[in-house]
């Protein structure tokens, strides 16, 4: 069994095709640049950590059989 980490349209063109976790590229952007601002205007502010949501897409690459 393998999988790809991105949801890329490409691991529908492999045989067998690619399990892949589809990730938020626009809201890993958006989170990232507020965390960036509050560093910015608030350089004293305790560091915190985001988590955003990914969802797996299965396909037959980790079919078991």
């Amino acid at each position: 069994m393998i999988t790809g980490f991105d949801g890329s349209p490409e691991a529908s063109l492999v045989d067998p095709s690619l399990t892949t976790v589809s990730i938020q590229s626009s809201e890993i952007g958006k989170l990232s640049a507020d965390v960036l601002n509050s560093r910015i205007l608030q350089p004293d502010r305790p560091y915190r950590r985001v988590f955003v949501l990914s969802t797996p897409v299965f396909a037959e690459s980790t079919e078991r059989k």
